[in-house]
């Protein structure tokens, strides 16, 4: 899984690219910790078995967020609307976007998986794979396989349900089977591109910023 501050820094390139208008410290602020709010259900994996990478990834979070925030929007006297104006319903609709693909779609796509329909089903999902032309094979992809003899006729990713599959973290690092003092890891970055992704997203907010203000100032300082 991604660490959080990978998570962070897809969500601040979210915020550069989509806030447009509303883009601010606070605005990126709230996008950003957005993207972060899936990984904060890694503490309650010690209470409730399965909870890290399920209780706050699945999408039905989001999904019912966008459904409260669109008739919010949509009426009259939107209450959003009318506490912090355009740029806030600019400012929810990103979050909401950060937090389904920032937060929960970069835990699903890579092998430590995520349950994005909990509590409907324990399932954790990982989809990872490759598509790719090969001249004597053609057009081939892995991201599903039917094989009516297998684990799973319909394989779109599966991993396993808990306590058979277990996600470690720093909080519950041997999933509640260890004995003695269990060595626990905060990760930062994992790989070449995490350090890459977040190397390069606050060089992005601060040339984004800058190209606000300059918009600022030939508008004459009305936004």
């Amino acid at each position: 899984m991604p660490p959080t501050l990978v998570h962070a820094a897809l969500g601040g390139l979210l915020a550069a690219a989509l806030l447009d208008r509303a883009f601010s410290r606070r605005g990126v602020a709230v996008v950003v910790a957005a993207a972060a709010f899936p990984d904060l259900d890694a503490p309650l994996s010690m209470l409730l078995p399965g909870a890290h990478g399920a209780v706050l990834h699945t999408l039905l979070i989001p999904a019912a967020a966008a459904l409260l925030l669109g008739y919010d929007t949509r009426r009259p006297d939107s209450w959003l609307r009318r506490r912090y104006g355009a740029a806030g319903v600019r400012i929810g609709w990103v979050a909401l976007l950060a937090c389904a693909l920032a937060g929960t779609g970069l835990d699903l796509l890579n092998l430590d998986a995520a349950n994005p329909v909990w509590p409907v089903d324990t399932m954790y999902y990982s989809f990872v794979g490759k598509v790719e032309y090969s001249t004597t094979r053609g057009l081939v992809q892995s991201y599903y396989a039917y094989d009516p003899d297998g684990r799973w006729t319909h394989y779109v990713g599966q991993r396993g349900r808990p306590p058979g599959f277990c996600k470690p973290s720093l909080w519950n690092p041997a999933c509640g089977n260890g004995k003695g003092s269990p060595t626990r890891v905060s990760e930062i970055v994992q790989s070449g591109w995490q350090l890459l992704l977040v190397a390069s997203t606050p060089v992005v907010l601060v040339a984004r910023a800058r190209l606000a203000d300059e918009a600022i100032t030939a508008d004459g300082g009305d936004r």
